[in-house]
């Protein structure tokens, strides 16, 4: 997976494969659908990780271009779910000033960040949102709990999952950028 901006010169990198799109295309698909609903104040919860740097460096660009204010930044470092109390403290931290935010890090990571919320009630009535980049591609066959659960991460805890109903309620608040198949039978 590549999405190295260094490397999306096509003049240069002819034939060079990609599996994901440039975070270029992935920021101006985020901010174009922050300016589509008016949005222009955001928290952006991100990963330390190497491959969210091209992410967060290409979105702080174009949002500043863009007259969007990141009124704070949060980062995270790899994130396992025993470290729940650090996501804890990050919605702690952020809701009374924030209402959208951007999350660019693990999936793991989201689902525990969204249940957080939703644990303490902030999904509840519409008034925030959480922004997620995922480069799990969408097929619309998997099952709802690919997306809403972490349960591929750690087999041994499916009989403790949360349920699903509650996991569906939670993500309600989520929007997802994420890479798809085509699914129109005409296409090409």
């Amino acid at each position: 997976k590549c999405a190295d901006a260094r490397v999306s010169d096509k003049s240069v990198y002819h034939t060079f494969a990609r599996t994901l799109p440039p975070s270029s295309k992935i920021s101006k698909s985020i901010v174009g659908l922050l300016l589509n609903f008016g949005w222009t104040k955001v928290t952006l919860v991100v990963s330390k990780g190497s491959m969210w740097i091209p992410i967060r460096e290409a979105l702080t660009e174009l949002t500043a271009k863009m007259m969007i204010n990141i009124t704070r930044v949060v980062e995270l470092d790899d994130y396992i779910p025993s470290q729940i109390k650090v996501l804890e403290e990050v919605v702690d931290s952020t809701y009374k000033r924030t209402r959208i935010y951007l999350f660019i890090g693990e999936h793991v990571a989201l689902v525990d960040f969204v249940h957080t919320m939703y644990n303490r009630g902030l999904l509840n009535d519409g008034q925030y949102i959480v922004i997620s980049v995922d480069d799990l591609i969408y097929d619309p066959k998997d099952p709802l709990e690919r997306y809403l659960q972490r349960h591929y991460y750690e087999p041994h805890l499916q009989p403790h999952l949360r349920n699903l109903n509650q996991s569906i309620e939670a993500f309600r608040s989520v929007l997802k950028i994420t890479p798809s198949y085509p699914t129109n039978p005409d296409y090409g």
